[in-house]
């Protein structure tokens, strides 16, 4: 195996990302082209003969968006309940939008819900491989991920204005979703809810239902930037980590399947390997959105509806590098979703997502049918590399 040079992480990333984007081209979660995603990455690290490379298979859910257009469904079925005399009705109305709102806030904070399951499936997986330590007993375990799979291209994502109103259309559908709720069983015992006010409760509900029934339509995402460039990223860094491994940190690189229908993939090993990561001793690095921008963001909270705040330790030691290192400029930012940070992190691991930023612009070509090869900078993918691998070496360093 030739020694990867770190001037050349850029272009080697570039090369994987563009062969998954030219001969694979939209990777979407569970279907044939997210698998031959997962193939290509396994025929590329075993010719590099690790010590360990693993294929892990799994079942998810096919879409991100049809629990939520159930769930929300549910809401205007009980709208329309609660307007109505008879008193099983409104409480029939009551206990659809609980259950509903229940459901929804679930599904949004990565919670495993009947809903989900009873909703079609279909197969994925996992690749692996664990890289040792140089010292024959490692302090530290480092998990390095990049989700194979991409999103759908919804209207509501195809440009950057209207992006920008994701958070709030979710938002809104949810405080509408919880206020319903509450009327319903404040109401119930009195009398019926007014049209009127169940048909405004109702209206940010339909708008949340015609977005998902739209999105779940919608063609899938070329996905280089989100996310064949950090697929790309990631077998760089396997290369070149197989020929310098760490001293006293165990490498494990990580790509995982079903992230964009719910963060399946990551979710699956966390289950499949507590046992063998300890909490105290394991950290993680997140890699999303890593070919497009001039700034490398670490983020420090994300979420749809509950936000969750990421490690100040790996805050801390990011930011030490945007110190040390002057040509890898490195900003703090927040995500207006969720990421397979959000999984991580509840389960009790540190752990830190990069992405590559162009300022004023938090996710370049998210979920967007824009996102395609000729958008990836060969010196976004080299400064993604470089931050990860200068991160890694000072966690070595690290008691």
């Amino acid at each position: 195996m030739t020694e990867p040079n770190r001037v050349d992480w850029g272009q080697r990333a570039y090369a994987h990302a563009r062969w998954l984007l030219e001969e694979i081209g939209p990777r979407g979660s569970t279907t044939p082209q997210e698998r031959a995603a997962a193939e290509y990455v396994h025929r590329q690290v075993s010719g590099w003969d690790p010590p360990e490379v693993h294929w892990e298979r799994f079942r998810a859910p096919t879409s991100a968006w049809r629990p939520f257009g159930v769930a929300t469904a549910m809401g205007l079925l009980a709208n329309g309940l609660a307007t109505r005399t008879s008193p099983a009705a409104r409480w029939t109305a009551a206990a659809l939008a609980g259950l509903a709102l229940w459901w929804g806030f679930r599904e949004s904070d990565l919670e495993e819900t009947w809903l989900g399951q009873a909703l079609p499936q279909g197969a994925s997986q996992n690749v692996w491989i664990r890289i040792p330590a140089t010292a024959a007993i490692p302090r530290r375990r480092l998990v390095i991920l990049a989700h194979l799979d991409t999103h759908r291209s919804p209207w509501l994502f195809q440009t950057p204005t209207r992006t920008a109103w994701f958070g709030r259309l979710v938002t809104g559908g949810f405080l509408s979703l919880a206020a319903s709720t509450l009327l319903c069983w404040a109401r119930g015992p009195r009398g019926p809810v007014p049209r009127s006010v169940a048909g405004l409760l109702a209206l940010p509900q339909a708008v949340t239902l015609a977005l998902a029934v739209d999105a779940d339509r919608s063609p899938f995402s070329p996905g280089a930037n989100d996310n064949a460039a950090a697929v790309g990223c990631l077998l760089a860094l396997a290369e070149h980590f197989l020929a310098h491994p760490l001293r006293h940190t165990e490498v494990w690189c990580l790509f995982t399947g079903c992230e964009e229908v719910g963060c399946y993939g990551i979710r699956h090993f966390l289950r499949r390997h507590w046992a063998e990561l300890d909490r105290l001793s394991t950290d993680f690095i997140d890699l999303e959105l890593v070919g497009v921008g001039s700034v490398v963001g670490y983020l420090v909270e994300e979420g749809l509806i509950r936000r969750h705040r990421y490690s100040p330790r790996l805050r801390a030691l990011a930011e030490q590098v945007a110190r040390e290192e002057p040509d890898l400029p490195a900003v703090p930012h927040r995500g207006g979703a969720y990421g397979e940070s959000v999984v991580i992190h509840k389960a009790g691991y540190d752990t830190i997502t990069l992405n590559c930023l162009v300022p004023g612009q938090d996710a370049a070509y998210w979920h967007s049918m824009a996102d395609t090869l000729d958008k990836l900078e060969m010196g976004a993918l080299d400064r993604a590399c470089r931050f990860v691998h200068a991160l890694a070496t000072r966690l070595d360093r690290s008691p």
